[in-house]
């Protein structure tokens, strides 16, 4: 089987290097490249603000906050830590059109307390407000490195007082000086904790307001800018299903509708509202407005707040009550201030405040504002199909205006944009965080740090989910800088750039002269490009240099003028093994930062700089002297962290919150006060008429772990399992407490006794698992028990942790109180080897194999690659089935609703919702896969073939398991 692997890896890295010799490049003398610095050259000042991110507020800040947690919420430490390894010096919020339907005021205080905001996108339903500024400020101020934010200002949702008193929030002193006015904002932010100000120094007022997808008051830049009028009527819908025209609650906007309950309160979606120019319509019916209800009598009445839009409806006696179901539409002019305007109020109570205008406005800036806002993201789907494809996405890779305007340019979002890329077949669907986006980072960066004019540049977007609250489907999780999984983060290959340019780069640029580099694209893009910078004294000189050649290293000449270097120096090295590598949950170090020291620096030598990379050299002038050690790059944080159970913190009689529970009849599974209320535990309770399972699931964990678990059985004759398992739902280390015994199952299917256990008692069950050997040693209350017990099934990883009640006879209990996990290594990433399955039928015990471009089953006797599946990740719950084949061609499992639900192979270019699947759990190691275009299971019904059938089917004819080849 070794030989089979390596005979496959061998193959898949020929693949690569064939693809990645294809694309065109223009070779010339290595020995003719030569870089040349100057360190007395300096230019300019590098901004520590070009490294930051657009971060927006759904979903927790995506995680950011830990609404999950026990207590009153906390970051979440493992995308804190991962937002500090890749050096992030600036946080934008709310980040991206979602901020323009927020309410500054519902971010801060208590966030249990607060009320929702609106989305902007789709029906614009209610969201959880629980990550607003309150959180986003003890972020920013968790990254240390003197980190800040740029705050935008939803102008749609404020005046000049609301505006104003957002700055007073955020940076007035808490003196009682109160320079806006009323609600002294800064004693109210002492009270949500923080004493001292925010001192936030850039503002942006709104986002995009020259798209339609986006809610806006108006669509005209001059209105933007200088205030006005804008008129809607009654059931308008604006651009991308913007219902200006339609009544809506203050907390819903997706509410249009009566309920026809008495004293109903509606609201215009903007206000202030001109006197007299509202129309409110009840289903067809225009009802009329009245001062006072109170003594309206029976009518068509409502009352009108011109102010905040506020429509106020009777109680039947004093106006009538809007029908049950009537559709409530509202028509008016909204007189709005311009962001000149706003840009005052808020220089008054902060004259040293930087305020960001939109672009599309840009002439009709006044003296308050500084900065014009930029967002140069670079489509990428009309160039994926060409042969040149790598090239054409790095030559998009620049920035090269300068101030505008006479403003200065901010570049609140930029980075590679269309929605769901999955680039060519090398790819696997991944290219917006392979390698190829790093170096797309790094050279658009390049381009900022020598242009000079850009202060502030925010990467769209630090994180995001595949599950999006706002509804809005248009970022892929692909293209955040970090990724947020079940039990961490990971780092993606297109954040690592950020930590480069952040740890090697001096802050003075000087100029950097490179001759003689090879070409592509007809010249376009250069193969090597550099970027050199000085600190302040010039004893530290650095040198960043790209190579973007996608198969050659290159040796190139360094020349140091006005610098005598140390001979050794810290060289760091950013790489994968081809552009189209990218970092996941499981191998989250694929991509990574390497470093070395050499010791034949000069102020002029040679050094090769490897194929797609990124390389930063530092050199330490001779009098200056070298740190005490190297200073090398640390590791990024794992996927992977420890957790601990306790459920002290949870509500007796509930779910255990951080597990899946499924149950069979009355069985279930609810955290109750045993042994104390101070001490409580999961109950699985079993009427012995069906199961209960409680599944724990995390980050895959490869290498070694550790597990505790304390736990205790009300009747030790029966049956409870005790099992760990990969994402396909395959067994690994199995255990049992049964006939007053702990047993465990090994490789051959056997159950071998560890010890006797009593019943009303309970144990510290304690495993040291090596994933890497497939054993494990048993613990119970310390002592040690078996010694490298083998795993039922061998596995690469471990993704949960499952405890089952199996009857029958008689009602009895299993409790777990505690389950902690321990990693015990750091190197948890295994070769890069993909995983190959066969796929066992439960019913006949038959094996799924290709038949040409059909799939049938066949005996479990045949080792072709007919029956070789490759299981390949497309998110987090969703697969592709790639079958190997035995003529060198992969085919993807596929199904269309054209023919009978029939199931076959198409080629593996294919990506859409017909070659996508999903595992659902059927107990005992076995799995239903589910269609995702069509929501039905894979069936074998005994003829040759495998079709689909409905999800309500649920026989064994329905039930699969990988097997691990």
């Amino acid at each position: 089987m070794f030989k089979k692997n390596l005979e496959k890896c061998l193959l898949l890295m020929l693949l690569i290097i064939c693809v990645t010799a294809s694309i065109p490049t223009i070779a010339v003398s290595a020995s003719s490249i030569a870089i040349s610095v100057d360190a007395n050259d300096v230019q300019h000042k590098i901004s520590p603000y070009l490294f930051g991110v657009n971060h927006r507020v759904g979903n927790a800040g995506y995680r950011t906050w830990d609404t999950s947690g026990k207590g009153n919420g906390e970051l979440y430490e493992p995308v804190v830590n991962s937002t500090k390894y890749i050096g992030t010096s600036v946080v934008r919020w709310t980040g991206g059109s979602i901020n323009n339907t927020v309410r500054w005021q519902d971010g801060i205080g208590d966030w249990k307390t607060r009320g929702p905001w609106i989305s902007p996108f789709g029906e614009n339903k209610p969201y959880n407000s629980s990550y607003g500024i309150t959180e986003h400020m003890k972020f920013v101020e968790s990254l240390g490195n003197d980190a800040t934010s740029i705050m935008v200002v939803p102008v749609l949702m404020v005046n000049e007082q609301e505006a104003a008193d957002y700055v007073e929030y955020m940076n007035s002193s808490n003196d009682g000086s109160n320079p806006n006015g009323g609600i002294d904002w800064a004693s109210k932010r002492a009270e949500d904790g923080h004493e001292e100000p925010y001192a936030i120094e850039y503002w942006e007022l709104g986002n995009e307001q020259f798209g339609n997808w986006t809610y806006r008051w108006t669509d005209e830049a001059e209105k933007y800018a200088n205030g006005g009028e804008e008129t809607y009527t009654p059931g308008q819908i604006v651009g991308s299903n913007k219902k200006m025209g339609y009544a809506v609650k203050y907390y819903d906007w997706s509410d249009h509708e009566s309920d026809g309950t008495a004293d109903q309160e509606w609201y215009t979606v903007v206000n202030p509202i001109k006197e007299g120019s509202e129309t409110v319509k009840v289903g067809l019916t225009t009802w009329i407005r009245v001062n006072d209800l109170a003594n309206a009598g029976i009518g068509n009445y409502y009352e009108f707040d011109y102010d905040t839009g506020n429509i106020t409806f009777g109680d039947g006696v004093n106006g009538n009550i809007p029908k049950s179901g009537e559709t409530i539409t509202v028509g008016y002019t909204v007189v709005k201030p311009g962001a000149n305007a706003l840009a005052a109020a808020m220089k008054a109570v902060d004259p040293n405040i930087k305020i960001c205008f939109g672009e599309f406005a840009g002439n009709y800036m006044g003296d308050n504002i500084d900065a014009y806002v930029k967002h140069p993201y670079k489509h990428i789907s009309k160039i994926l199909k060409g042969k040149t494809f790598y090239y054409d996405i790095l030559n998009k890779a620049k920035y090269t205006k300068t101030n505008e305007y006479g403003k200065e340019p901010v570049l609140s979002e930029w980075g590679i944009f269309d929605q769901n890329v999955k680039g060519p077949s090398g790819y696997e669907g991944h290219i917006l965080k392979s390698l190829t986006a790093s170096l797309f980072n790094s050279k658009f960066l390049f381009s900022l740090i020598e242009n000079g004019s850009v202060k502030y540049a925010l990467r769209h977007m630090l994180n995001t989910s595949d599950s999006d609250d706002t509804q809005n489907t248009s970022y892929s999780p692909d293209n955040g800088l970090i990724a947020p999984v079940e039990e961490g983060t990971y780092v993606n290959a297109n954040a690592l750039p950020f930590k480069m340019f952040r740890e090697r780069l001096s802050e003075n640029y000087i100029t950097t002269t490179i001759n003689g580099s090879p070409s592509a694209l007809i010249g376009k893009v250069q193969l090597v490009e550099a970027v050199s910078a000085v600190n302040n004294d010039k004893t530290v000189l650095d040198i960043i240099v790209n190579n973007y050649d996608a198969s050659d290293d290159y040796s190139v000449n360094i020349n140091l003028d006005n610098f005598d270097p140390y001979t050794q120096a810290e060289v760091w090295t950013l790489n994968g093994s081809s552009i189209y590598t990218y970092n996941d949950s499981k191998y989250y170090d694929r991509v990574k930062i390497t470093g070395k020291t050499i010791d034949n620096a000069s102020s002029n030598f040679n050094y090769i700089f490897p194929a797609h990379s990124m390389t930063a050299i530092r050199f330490h002038k001779d009098e200056g002297g070298l740190p005490s050690s190297p200073v090398m790059p640390e590791k990024a944080p794992k996927p992977f962290t420890d957790f601990i159970d306790t459920f002290n913190g949870d509500t007796v009689e509930v779910k255990p919150p951080s597990f899946n529970v499924t149950n069979d009849g009355d069985c279930k599974a609810t955290i109750q006060e045993i042994p104390t209320i101070a001490d409580k535990s999961v109950q699985l309770s079993d009427n012995g008429l069906g199961n209960t399972d409680i599944i724990r699931n995390f980050t895959p964990i490869f290498g070694e772990f550790s597990i505790n678990t304390k736990v205790m059985t009300s009747d030790s004759m029966k049956t409870v399992f005790y099992n760990m398992r990969d994402d396909c739902g395959t067994q690994g280390p199995t255990l049992k407490y049964e006939f007053n015994c702990l047993k465990y199952r090994d490789s051959n299917g056997n159950w071998n006794d560890i010890c006797s256990i009593v019943s009303n008692t309970w144990y510290n069950i304690h495993l040291d698992v090596n994933i890497s050997n497939n054993t494990y040693d048993v613990l119970v209350n310390n002592e040690l028990k078996v010694q490298k017990a083998e795993f039922y099934n061998n596995i690469d990883h471990i993704k949960s942790v499952r405890f089952t009640t199996h009857g029958p006879d008689k009602d009895y209990s299993f409790f777990l109180s505690e389950l902690e996990t321990i990693c015990n290594n750091d190197n948890v990433v295994p070769p890069i080897i993909p995983a190959v399955y066969k796929i066992e039928h439960k019913s006949t015990g038959k094996i799924l194999q290709s038949n040409n471009n059909n799939v049938d089953m066949t005996d479990p006797i045949t080792d072709t690659d007919q029956v070789k599946w490759e299981k390949l990740e497309y998110d987090a719950t969703r697969f592709h089935l790639n079958n190997i084949g035995n003529d060198s061609t992969i085919k993807r499992l596929h199904s269309s609703s054209d023919i009978d639900w029939d199931v076959n192979l198409v080629e593996d270019i294919w990506s859409g919702a017909n070659v996508q699947w999903k595992l659902i759990d059927a107990g005992e190691g076995w799995s239903r896969i589910q269609h995702i275009s069509s929501g039905m299971w894979l069936h074998y019904n005994g003829t040759d073939s495998v079709n689909l059938v409905n999800s309500n089917n649920t026989g064994d004819n329905t039930k699969w398991r990988f097997i691990r080849q």
